[in-house]
């Protein structure tokens, strides 16, 4: 208890330098304050009773409540529709959590209990997340260069390019949003400045190689989780984003909204 007292206190420094330099955040600083700890109230209380009942049944309802979740938070950061992205990106992020969280477990911990809560809710929840953090600019930036750059789109098709030829160059540029994070991550760990992983592993007493060779394969797969899943998100929004004619339908519809 005195532990947890100590560390709520330290905001204290942070909010006095602020206001003694005239930076008025104290108000945002308390709400995001007090929301961060009641989520995570919150989810400490989901998770202390998944973890004590460790059944199956509990431990996968979680982890798909989570891609759900994630699922909402990319359409909503990407500022696309629910109704018509969510299942899309569902399925990106369930496809992606499911065969990269299996090969991370089985490198991790080899073949028994791979449905365990302490290595299925963690390993889920660091993939999820690093799927939210990646795809949701990328979703953005692909959608968005079909908005505003549709022309380009129709004067490909116009001269003879197939839909996936016509589309290529705003899904690379979403790939390319997706990859320069994790570039610009492996060429910053240095000492000093490694990811937290290595860290908190050291921390709770992990021996250094096991630490080093953990977060090397938590950094490839959730790498490849955010590739995979931006790609399977894609491929099942096109069915709902391109009419048969492989018009987009977005721009049809503000063509009409401008005609009316």
């Amino acid at each position: 208890m005195l532990g947890c007292i100590i560390g709520l206190l330290m905001a204290i420094v942070p909010i006095y330098l602020l206001e003694v330099n005239g930076v008025k955040f104290l108000f945002k600083i308390l709400r995001a304050l007090v929301k961060m700890l009641v989520f995570l109230g919150i989810t400490g209380l989901c998770l202390y009773f998944v973890f004590k009942w460790n059944v199956v049944y509990a431990n996968v309802l979680f982890v798909l409540l989570m891609m759900a979740f994630g699922s909402l938070m990319i359409v909503v950061k990407s500022r696309l529709g629910v109704g018509h992205y969510l299942l899309p990106t569902f399925a990106g992020v369930f496809l992606a959590t499911v065969i990269v969280g299996i090969c991370l477990i089985l490198a991790v911990k080899g073949f028994d209990n791979v449905l365990d809560a302490n290595m299925l809710i963690p390993v889920s929840a660091l993939l999820i997340w690093a799927i939210m953090e990646t795809n949701a600019p990328a979703m953005r930036t692909y959608y968005m260069g079909l908005r505003h750059h549709g022309q380009l789109y129709e004067y490909l098709l116009g001269n003879g390019a197939t839909h996936r030829q016509a589309v290529r160059y705003f899904i690379k540029r979403a790939f390319e949003c997706v990859s320069i994070p994790y570039i610009r991550r492996m060429a910053l760990v240095v000492i000093g400045f490694s990811p937290i992983i290595v860290w908190s592993l050291l921390l709770y007493g992990v021996d250094v190689w096991t630490a080093i060779v953990f977060q090397a394969i938590v950094f490839i797969g959730t790498f490849c989780a955010s590739v995979l899943s931006l790609y399977v998100s894609l491929l099942v929004a096109g069915k709902f984003s391109f009419d048969k004619y492989g018009n987009f339908k977005d721009n049809i519809k503000q063509e009409k909204e401008k005609e009316e």
